[in-house]
């Protein structure tokens, strides 16, 4: 009968038995507490709560990836491990953090209950609270900066931190909370020498570049490349970023302004007259 169930939908068989999934994975995912139970409950394979599927995924990891706290609760109360790695070394708490909203928050919350450990990082170099800060539910980056204040130092392979990664994908909130967060300098650099402040400049969102400025973010801070925000704001087209901080054209190299006024005629051409202006 819990077969059937399952496997009503041909797409779903057709997907699940291409990704080696069992009965238990497909009711996990879909959040069916009833089938879950019965499935483990009634289920003679030893140890069914720990099997994987060929992404080396669990149930644990589809309740959590698929925001279905009941089921993530009862499995953790069946022995399922927290901190289980699925390929490329993903948790169930960061699949956890891939989501927004109360269930997504909920699931994050009795993962950290339960033993989580948040610094754990993926092949990237990614933890919990780099995911979090990219898709940018404030509250889930909440929790999981409660659990751990160090995360906000740590960087991925490529020396991104989580300021970085909410910058880069524009999320004001999640920046604000950050920037409560940082006690040193904001003007840390990744491999390629961006700082959060230039990533904000790349999103073109005008309200991130202003809350760095305003936690005194350098705007003459450049990249691998020699680039300032200037010269980002004019590459991107951002004109209102272009224009809010006219002092910097005056502090920046001289032998790098002809560079910005380049990039400005070449993205921003119905406004290079302004540009000119303002290196005069």
């Amino acid at each position: 009968m819990a077969s059937l169930v399952l496997t009503d939908n041909s797409q779903l068989t057709s997907d699940s038995q291409h990704l080696g999934d069992t009965a238990l994975h497909i009711a996990s995912r879909q959040g069916n507490l009833c089938i879950v139970k019965f499935l483990i409950e009634e289920w003679t394979a030893k140890n069914c709560v720990e099997v994987c599927n060929f992404d080396s995924k669990t149930a644990l990891h589809e309740a959590a990836q698929f925001s279905q706290p009941h089921v993530v609760q009862y499995l953790i109360k069946q022995g399922a491990e927290v901190n289980a790695l699925k390929r490329a070394d993903w948790t169930p708490l960061m699949l956890a953090c891939t989501k927004v909203g109360p269930d997504a928050l909920e699931i994050v919350n009795i993962l950290l209950s339960n033993g989580a450990k948040p610094k754990l990082h993926n092949k990237d170099g990614w933890t919990a609270l780099h995911i979090a800060s990219r898709e940018g539910d404030v509250n889930i980056v909440s929790a999981v900066l409660s659990a751990d204040c160090s995360l906000i130092k740590l960087k991925s392979h490529n020396g991104r931190t989580p300021l970085h990664t909410a910058a880069l994908h524009g999320q004001d909130s999640v920046v604000a909370l950050l920037l409560k967060h940082i006690k040193d300098s904001v003007d840390i650099s990744d491999s390629c020498g961006l700082s959060p402040l230039l990533e904000a400049v790349r999103s073109g969102n005008i309200n991130l570049v202003q809350h760095f400025i305003n936690a005194g973010a350098s705007l003459n801070h450049v990249d691998a490349l020699g680039l300032s925000s200037v010269h980002l704001a004019a590459q991107t087209g951002s004109l209102s970023t272009f224009m809010l901080h006219p002092r910097c054209w005056i502090m920046d190299a001289p032998h790098y302004s002809h560079i910005a006024l380049m990039l400005a005629m070449e993205h921003l051409p119905c406004n290079c007259s302004r540009s000119c202006n303002m290196l005069e």
